[in-house]
């Protein structure tokens, strides 16, 4: 499994671990399930940088 695949595979489970984060925590009325949804969203958003920066790595040199 390439690297590229591997982080979007962990992006994918990342967003949906969110997803459910937000459903509990709006359900639950709790700010503390919501605020752990927001701190995985980062971490998402990390991810999501870093397949910019791989796929930026790939691109030819320019002249």
């Amino acid at each position: 499994m390439t690297r590229t695949r591997r982080l979007s595979v962990v992006l994918i489970l990342n967003l949906v671990l969110v997803a459910g984060l937000v459903v509990v925590g709006i359900s639950a009325n709790s700010l503390g399930v919501l605020a752990e949804g927001a701190e995985y969203l980062a971490d998402a958003a990390a991810i999501g940088g870093s397949l910019l920066a791989v796929r930026v790595s790939k691109l030819p040199p320019t002249s």
